[in-house]
């Protein structure tokens, strides 16, 4: 193997590790920070990895969910995520488009592009110093 495909591979693994270790700090904050009790909508920021549109109904029923889709979608992106692969996190429930608006007192109009933006920073700063 030659050096220039050492160094690629190793950017890739790089990214790869980055990319995993982003996705699932903000899955994290998404669900410690929704404006709701701890339940249907919280159990349902789910990452995942490929196709967003196999995604897009709520798991479970109001009175009725598992955090068993979450916690399956974390063990997937923590060990499965290919480099050049499209990794997400969703939300299928039918207020989270209305909660991520500011549809709750309890967090402002933005508060998921706020998350995202502050993990990246945070990422950055760690990587680049």
């Amino acid at each position: 193997m030659g050096q220039l495909q050492r160094i690629s591979d190793k950017l890739q693994r790089a990214t790869v590790k980055e990319t995993k270790a982003l996705l699932l700090d903000i899955n994290s904050d998404l669900v410690e920070q929704s404006p709701v009790d701890l339940g249907w909508f919280t159990a349902n920021w789910i990452p995942g990895i490929g196709n967003l549109g196999a995604n897009t109904k709520p798991v479970g029923e109001p009175e009725q969910f598992t955090f068993d889709s979450q916690l399956r979608g974390e063990a997937k992106v923590a060990t499965s995520l290919k480099f050049g692969q499209n990794a997400f996190v969703v939300n299928s429930t039918p207020y989270a488009d209305i909660l991520a608006r500011g549809g709750s007192s309890q967090a402002a109009a933005g508060w998921v592009e706020d998350i995202i933006n502050s993990r990246v920073a945070k990422s950055n700063r760690r990587r680049l110093g």
